[in-house]
């Protein structure tokens, strides 16, 4: 199926980017919690709230990580009506409990671009600005607070008009991410065929081939959510060693 973007190597240049792990440096999240513990906050939609329970299972038993999960299922940053986002993170980020934040979104906000079926570039100029600066917002809320945050980027899905909305969020988020001093991580690579398609089926973090995401195409299984918590779960033990470290040395 030949694709609805005005540009052919916006999907060849969002898959490059996705494959790439990419991560800025500007961590500055002081410990807040107990000496020798780290505090990790997950916020965003249903997306983040399966991401939130496999790093609670990743974690379980780990003294030394705290995992919040401070989702909300059916919210986005494109729209305020349901659910004010930016509102709730200068709430959590005034509670001052995170040393990591990780956001994750996306599902719900697909992009209103297209025309009869083809991306107008108008609306897309429209949507890019506007969208970018909601994710700058996120990112600048918990960053002031002294937060590290780590911004997951989101799979491929079945749909091939919605794979291409959510090829382009990755875009958005990876640039303000790189701009903001925010981690980067993409989860493309985690989900695809290794010719780039999409595909139910992976290895789970025990090496098994099994199901990875949902009967609706978008979601992930349980095991899925395992593997891309696997991704996160060796920055969130890097960080922590950061700031175990960085705490002996203030004392």
């Amino acid at each position: 199926m030949r694709s609805t973007f005005p540009f052919p190597p916006l999907m060849a240049f969002a898959r490059v980017v996705v494959l790439a792990l990419v991560a800025t440096v500007g961590c500055g999240a002081v410990a807040r919690a107990q000496p020798g513990t780290t505090t990790v906050e997950i916020i965003g939609d249903s997306q983040a709230q399966g991401l939130a329970g496999a790093l609670e299972r990743a974690f379980l038993g780990n003294r030394q990580v705290h995992v919040l999960d401070r989702s909300r299922i059916s919210t986005g940053l494109a729209w305020r009506t349901s659910y004010d986002w930016p509102r709730q993170a200068r709430a959590l980020a005034a509670e001052n409990t995170a040393n990591i934040v990780i956001v994750m979104f996306g599902a719900n906000d697909r992009p209103p671009i297209r025309r009869h079926g083809v991306v107008d570039l108008a609306l897309l100029a429209q949507f890019q600005k506007f969208y970018a600066e909601r994710v700058r917002e996120i990112i600048r809320i918990f960053r002031d607070a002294g937060d590290e945050v780590i911004w997951v980027g989101h799979p491929m899905v079945r749909s091939h008009d919605y794979s291409e909305d959510m090829a382009y969020l990755d875009l958005i988020f990876a640039s303000v991410a790189a701009e903001e001093g925010a981690r980067w991580v993409p989860t493309w690579d985690l989900f695809t065929t290794p010719q780039g398609g999409y595909t139910p089926y992976g290895k789970g973090i025990d090496g098994m081939t099994q199901r990875l995401r949902g009967d609706d195409g978008v979601h992930l299984t349980a095991a899925g959510y395992d593997v891309l918590a696997e991704r996160l779960e060796k920055l969130i033990v890097a960080r922590h060693a950061e700031l175990t470290v960085g705490a002996a040395a203030g004392r």
